[in-house]
């Protein structure tokens, strides 16, 4: 297995932290990190040497351009987050050519237990509760296929066998007669915000095709994580403490900073009395 992770440098305060967690927590034949060109230097002096940091622009030549073209005029704002996407689903496609299986990690996740993502079924994924409609709409119109699982398959984290992403691409195109990265970003609406998901769009495929090749992992996950450890520092030298604990913790751009931890904040407050005099 080969870890996939996709990052850019307004993200490198998380990933420093991220990547030496990766690294110790997550057994594997190799590591990735794929950064834009002006980002190269900075990712090396801030990830482990046992993580390869590769530019962005050896995955994106068939697909960036007509992606910029079909966004620019709707929300280019918007066009790094599709891409990040198409270049995870590229490095995949890339190593199921070789037969090896991937796992796309998000690069502003630490994880806090050691993680394994292959069981006797197949993949063994995570879930979460994210159930927004333009991804199941997408996916509809892209694969012609509904879910038909409860749970949602964005959870930072997505293992891929070699031909899931192998038989993906191939149905994509053989829905659409274009190459599966461009029946992508036609059937996508671009004018959203969020209008597509590898992980929901993936793992509908999966589940279809390849029923009795997966599972669902039963630790729980935490999403907030500047509200549960202030930083992604404490994180990496917090290990899960037992049963309830969360297997990782995701620091994502949209969550406010806290200044202290949970833990700080706890003692603060029972320091104080709330009675009235």
């Amino acid at each position: 297995m080969h870890v996939i992770s996709v990052a850019e440098k307004a993200r490198l305060y998380v990933w420093k932290h991220a990547s030496r967690a990766i690294v110790e927590r997550i057994v594997a034949e190799g590591y990735r990190v794929i950064v834009p060109r002006s980002d190269i230097a900075a990712f090396h002096k801030n990830t482990p040497a046992s993580v390869e940091v590769h530019c962005e622009n050896d995955y994106t030549e068939a697909f960036g351009n007509y992606l910029w073209e079909s966004i620019r005029e709707v929300q280019p704002q918007r066009y790094g987050w599709y891409l990040q996407q198409l270049i995870k689903l590229e490095a995949l496609r890339r190593l199921g050519m070789e037969g090896q299986r991937g796992l796309i990690w998000d690069a502003d996740t630490v994880p806090l237990t050691q993680l394994s993502f292959f069981g006797p079924r197949g993949g063994a994924f995570f879930w979460g509760e994210e159930r927004h409609i333009p991804y199941f709409r997408v996916t509809e119109t892209l694969l012609g296929l509904p879910s038909i699982v409860e749970r949602s398959f964005i959870a930072q984290s997505f293992p891929c066998e070699a031909h899931w992403i192998a038989g993906f691409c191939d149905f994509v195109e053989l829905c659409h007669d274009v190459p599966w990265w461009q029946a992508i970003i036609d059937q996508t609406d671009l004018r959203e915000e969020s209008g597509f998901s590898e992980y929901e769009t993936l793992g509908t495929y999966v589940t279809h095709f390849f029923p009795g090749e997966w599972s669902w992992q039963k630790p729980r996950w935490e999403r907030n994580g500047y509200s549960a450890y202030s930083r992604p520092r404490s994180a990496r030298k917090d290990s899960a403490r037992g049963a309830n604990s969360p297997a990782f913790v995701a620091f994502e751009s949209w969550e406010p900073r806290r200044k202290y931890h949970k833990s700080w904040l706890r003692r603060l407050t029972n320091g104080f009395s709330t009675s009235a005099d």
